[in-house]
């Protein structure tokens, strides 16, 4: 879209504590997005160190170094609940990135 001369700005999602992929924070986001798309049943956790100590592995060696089912994280203890305040707060942080796009623009 730069290419095309638009500007444009991306909310990266991003939670303090949160896992990094089809563990809890995804998965509550999914609850309260389309419970019917989550099977709780089948939720068992996957690799749950910190990415910072297995970034390196699955590197050079991908997912499946760290985590036999690709979870990165505990999807066991995903709620709706969650989900619903995890979204509020991406809506709390589009709002601080359109309130300063706002400003910029506006000078």
């Amino acid at each position: 879209m730069r290419h095309e001369g638009h500007q444009i700005t991306a909310l990266i999602p991003a939670f303090d504590g949160a896992d990094a992929h089809a563990g809890e924070t995804e998965t509550s986001l999914m609850l309260a997005i389309d419970p019917t798309a989550v099977d709780m049943t089948q939720a068992v956790a996957g690799c749950v160190e910190p990415l910072r100590d297995v970034l390196d592995l699955m590197r050079r060696g991908g997912v499946a170094t760290v985590s036999a089912n690709g979870i990165l994280g505990d999807p066991t203890s995903a709620s709706a609940e969650n989900g619903r305040r995890l979204l509020a707060e991406l809506g709390e942080q589009a709002s601080v990135i359109a309130d300063r796009l706002g400003t910029s623009r506006a000078t």
